[in-house]
């Protein structure tokens, strides 16, 4: 009896937790469709910069990391009713490592855009340009 209780313990535990990283990665997504949406305006004031070829090439490979993350966590979304499969740790570690790797990869590019939105602002701002 206690074995059941556990188990069903540790089953709600387990679809709690995968709960709320679907919820997190909806987050995510949100502020990487936003970044995707910005990134014209960031390449058109970027233009006006003095150094505009290197900024706009930052701006483009962030661009690509953004798509490349976002498309990570669609398929990891699309396939997380395979998780909820799981019967063994092996495939519990698998899902659990993808998450933490698209969970990195965001949390990197997030700072990263950050920062380079700074920049995209700092530089036009002190060029004169006023939004």
């Amino acid at each position: 009896m206690t074995n059941s209780r556990n188990l069903n313990s540790s089953a709600f535990e387990d679809e709690m937790a995968e709960q709320k990283n679907l919820e997190e990665l909806d987050l995510w997504a949100s502020f990487l469709n936003r970044f995707t949406e910005e990134y014209e305006g960031f390449i058109s004031t970027a233009s006006s910069s003095a150094n505009k070829e290197d900024l706009q090439n930052q701006l483009l490979t962030a661009f690509k990391n953004n798509e490349t993350i976002l498309r990570d966590i669609l398929n990891y979304k699309r396939a997380t009713h395979n998780f909820m499969e799981c019967i063994d740790l092996a495939c519990d570690s698998f899902y659990k490592n993808k998450y933490l790797k698209i969970k990195k990869a965001y949390v990197l590019h997030a700072e990263n855009c950050r920062l380079l939105k700074k920049k995209v602002f700092f530089r036009s701002s002190s060029e004169g340009l006023v939004f």
